[in-house]
């Protein structure tokens, strides 16, 4: 136990960013008097000045363990009223000088709290222990520091020693900054560098080879720790200089893909001008544990999880309650915005009313940001050489195989660090652990840490009793392997058992065999991506709309036609090319970027889901087309492979609605698009399984009527009812015509009246929507054609309803109907021109109406309908994008469904969008745009 002695006032004085300072100078007082004891061989090798920074040091360690605990005793004294003061200042100054900062109160805390007072004496010896470890490593090897990091300059002591805000591991160990008496800083790192230096050669060897130059920086690396010069975080002078620095990148994005490097932030480069600089790989090898990929979305995920996509060099956003990105990829993360998780922070910092609370921190700008004129440019603009530096890399190593082979043997006897969980839950866990109700009783806190840490299965089982070791020694938990092995270790050497199939660096040494040119191509989409879908990238991603001019009709050159259909067959050879297929060869997936606009643009990438919009459905109405089209036996297989997809998926739909992706009815990203798909194939093949899956399919459709909250064409109701009387059509069931009946019953039940008529909010934040896939445009079609074939007067008086709301929303001034979406001014007063929302739908959806009714009245109302949306359509049908949903491909396919429209030759080539590049989809991806270019070619060749 402490005793109460004099203080060593010259050290102990815990200075800014410290709480409760006098509880802490006592703590203080007692870790310097064991340090100092401790360190009598080594008075020569440092400054007394580095007591001080031990005691700030410690107060800061201590805090994160005592924080909470003061606080809610500060809240008992306040309530016994026991503090003096003439405000909630002045009681917390008389809580930390004459309660928390008196011996006697410490003990008397430290007995109703001993979880606390174990976890404060381990932190103490921890510490004192670090600051030893770094001055007798420094006393060892001072004479090689001073030749190797600090030009042969004089120095006798270290001054100070600078500890940096981050994760403690393997007893409370973390990389410090040490200052030595001739003024030079160097960083002490508790573990090797070799992986530093290992990688240094490797990209030394490909420098030389490319002629690309990379900065080389000194560091020092002994088995258990590493002493390292600080890189200089320093700006560009010039554009070309930037462009370099791109270049020099793009080459160790390479290498860091190849090796499978993680955890590459905005914290772990420096852009020391012209050069990137990565100072941090524990985690240079990334080999995923031994786990059979079953399914072709399991196959999807391994690739992404081995792609350039997740070294965390480039710019992928995760995003906040508030739909405000934050980027903290290494390339431009750490420019300002908030975490999407929330920390504890003190509220009413230094009063009696002080207080725990959780928010969002904001994050602070790191060295990273490559700065040219004090300004950071947008990455996309150097996008041509980033990739100019990947593909080099790539191309060098694809013609020198057997060499780098060579060079990557010797990493064998490296060890890397195996992410096992992610950092940032391991130090929640740890922060709450610390509250005073789980400090009374040590089994209180193992029962919180094991509810906590639960999931793991059998298999690792050392793995969650490690954690929990770790944890309740306030470590965040590390885990290592060495390359040359398939065991899995903790952070203090403990093995804990076989985790990998075979030793990560045959893993490593298979991959030269498998890079190929195929491969460095969908690298470089992946790249293109990620920058160009970057929210500072929205000339790149957004589609816009155009003005065409009176005469539609331009004439096409022969060398614009040639390459539009080259574009075709690459796209073709693509979308057969980039089909990923389970190890059974029984399933194929594709990897899609998956696109939502909100408040701002956000976007990941994974496994294509089962539905028609953009899923599987829609692949395989595609490869119907391609079958018919032209024979190949690549083309065969995978349309019988997802036919059977899709046979099965409805078969386990069949057995358990638990089995479905999910609760969704709608005709496009719904339950029904897989019916509807059926028809479709069925109408096109004759094949009478589809019809047999399509009335199997709606039987799972019926379970799931009751459910629906979607309501609109795309994925709810609307479209449930839509497919349900295709299907009627088909069979002449009545029970499809009844269940149609329902679902519109529903949609009934849910409508909002409006100033006119009625709609259904689809978002929440927004009023209800005109157009196809989620307006009135897509609900009014099954309500039309319930009222042609049961004549019931409610079915007439509800299209009225529906038609009135959608009328109201028709602007005159923009000859459109407003999309509520946007803002009046968005479009340049244009509005949305397009299959899913504005004038293409709801074009399309009068078209279908009017073919239904006889009465007159509905009749003039359609053709004025149709009149006014064909106009508009026929003027403002070129997008950016090219896609069914949106785009080129969709509106020319409305307005073919006009006699009088005019047939277009295209005269400019297809372009993708970033959010389509790596998007076969059929509704919203290039998929969709093969299958209207073939069918428009199967049109012209019959016509």
């Amino acid at each position: 136990m402490y005793k109460q002695e004099p203080y060593l006032s010259e050290y102990i004085d815990v200075r800014a960013g410290v709480y409760f300072k006098p509880f802490y100078n006592v703590l203080a007082d007692c870790g310097v008097r064991k340090l100092k004891s401790s360190l009598t061989d080594m008075r020569e090798t440092y400054s007394e000045n580095i007591y001080a920074d031990f005691t700030q040091y410690l107060a800061e360690q201590l805090q994160e363990i005592c924080m909470r605990t003061l606080i809610v005793e500060m809240h008992i004294c306040k309530s016994a009223g026991k503090l003096k003061g003439e405000n909630n200042r002045e009681e917390y100054e008389y809580y930390c000088n004459k309660i928390v900062g008196e011996m006697v109160n410490i003990k008397k805390m430290f007995e109703k709290y001993p979880v606390l007072h174990q976890c404060v004496e381990k932190r103490i010896t921890y510490s004192i222990n670090f600051y030893k470890e770094i001055l007798e490593h420094f006393s060892k090897h001072r004479a090689t520091i001073c030749d190797q990091l600090c030009r042969a300059n004089c120095f006798l002591k270290i001054v100070s020693i600078e500890s940096k805000h981050s994760d403690v591991h393997r007893g409370g160990r973390h990389v410090v900054k040490v200052r030595l008496d001739d003024g030079s800083e160097i960083l002490y790192k508790p573990h090797s560098m070799e992986n530093e230096k290992q990688f240094g050669e490797l990209l030394h060897w490909m420098s030389q080879g490319l002629k690309i130059a990379q900065l080389d920086y000194k560091f020092l690396s002994y088995e258990d720790h590493s002493w390292c010069s600080i890189v200089e975080y320093k700006s560009c002078k010039t554009e070309d200089e930037i462009k370099k620095y791109y270049k020099r990148i793009g080459v160790q994005l390479f290498l860091a893909y190849f090796l499978g490097t993680h955890d590459l932030h905005c914290e772990n480069i420096i852009a020391s001008g012209e050069y990137p600089v990565l100072i941090d790989l524990e985690t240079i090898v990334n080999v995923q544990p031994s786990k059979k990929r079953v399914t072709a979305d399991e196959e999807v995920n391994y690739q992404l999880a081995h792609s350039v996509l997740y070294t965390g060099l480039l710019p992928i956003y995760t995003w906040n309650k508030d739909k405000c990105g934050i980027d903290n990829s290494g390339i431009s993360g750490g420019t300002g915005n908030y975490y999407p998780f929330k920390v504890p922070t003190v509220s009413k910092a230094e009063t009696s009313d002080m207080h725990i609370v959780y928010d969002y921190p904001k994050a602070t700008q790191k060295q990273n940001l490559v700065i040219l004129q004090d300004r950071f440019p947008a990455p996309v603009k150097y996008e041509e050489k980033l990739l100019e530096g990947f593909s080099l890399a790539y191309q060098y190593v694809l013609w020198h195989k057997e060499e780098f082979k060579k060079k990557i043997e010797k990493f064998s006897f490296l060890k890397s660090r195996m992410l096992v969980a992610d950092t940032q839950r391991y130090s929640m866990i740890l922060s709450s652990s610390y509250h005073p109700s789980l400090l009374m009783d040590e089994n209180e806190r193992e029962t919180f840490f094991i509810s906590m840490l639960k999931g793991r299965n059998e298999s690792e089982d050392r793995i969650a009793k490690d954690e929990m070791n770790c944890l309740s020694h306030g470590d965040i938990p590390y885990y290592e392997y060495h390359l040359n092995d398939k065991k899995l270790y903790s952070g203090m050497g403990d093995e804990l058992g076989e985790y990998f199939e075979e030793a990560p660096i045959n893993s490593l040494l298979k991959k030269i065999d498998d890079l190929n040119e195929a491969d460095m191509k969908k690298q470089q989409r992946y790249i293109q991506t990620a920058l160009e879908l970057m929210p500072s990238s929205r000339e790149k991603y957004e589609n816009g709309t155009y003005y065409v001019s009176e005469n539609p009709i331009s004439l096409c050159n022969k060398e614009t036609k040639n390459k539009y259909n080259r574009q075709i067959e690459q796209l073709i050879e693509r979308v057969i090319e980039e089909a990923v297929w389970n190890q059974e060869r029984t399933e194929v997936n594709w990897c899609q970027t998956k696109l939502s606009t909100e408040k701002q643009m956000t976007w990941n990438i994974g496994a294509m889901g089962m539905y028609l919009y953009s899923g599987l459905a829609g692949m395989l109405l595609l490869f119907h087309e391609l079958k018919q089209f032209s024979y190949s036996e690549k083309v065969e297989e995978i349309y019988y492979t997802l036919q059977k997809m899709l046979f099965r998926y409805s078969d386990k739909g069949m057995e358990s609605i638990n089995n479905l992706q999910s609760d969704a009815t709608g005709a496009y990203d719904g339950e029904s698009s897989i019916v509807y798909a059926y028809l479709i194939l069925y109408e096109k093949s004759k094949d009478i399984r589809y019809l047999k899956y399509a009335e199997q399919h709606v039987q799972i459709v019926e379970k799931l009527i009751d459910r629906d909250k979607r309501y609109d064409m795309l994925s709810g109701n609307a479209g449930a009812a839509y497919v349900l009387l295709k299907l009627y059509k088909h069979t002449g069931n009545s029970q499809y015509l009844y269940i149609a009946e329902q679902a519109i019953e529903i949609l009934q039940k849910n409508s909002e009246k409006q100033q006119k008529g009625i709609g259904w909010r689809i978002v929440d934040d927004l009023p209800p929507m005109s157009g196809m896939a989620h307006g009135n445009a897509g609900i009014l079609m099954p309500v039309i054609e319930l009222w042609k074939e049961t004549r019931k007067k409610k079915y007439k008086e509800m299209a009225e309803e529906i038609w009135q709301y959608e009328e109201s929303l028709y602007d005159v001034n923009i000859q459109n109907w407003l999309d509520v979406r946007c803002d009046s001014s968005d479009e340049e007063q244009i509005g949305a021109v397009a299959w899913c929302h504005g004038a293409g739908g709801i074009l399309i959806s009068r078209i279908y109406c009017n073919a239904l009714v006889d009465d007159e009245m509905w009749k003039k109302r359609f053709e004025k309908d149709i009149s006014r949306a064909y106009e508009k359509l026929k003027r403002y049908w070129k997008r950016d994008s090219w896609s069914l949903c949106h785009g080129i491909c969709g509106n020319l396919w409305i307005l073919n469904q006009i006699d009088e429209f005019m047939d277009i030759n295209i005269n400019e080539c297809i372009k993708l969008l970033p959010q389509e590049i790596l998007n076969p989809g059929f509704m919203n991806g290039y998929g969709g745009i093969i299958y209207y270019c073939l069918m428009d070619t199967i049109n012209k060749y019959e016509s």
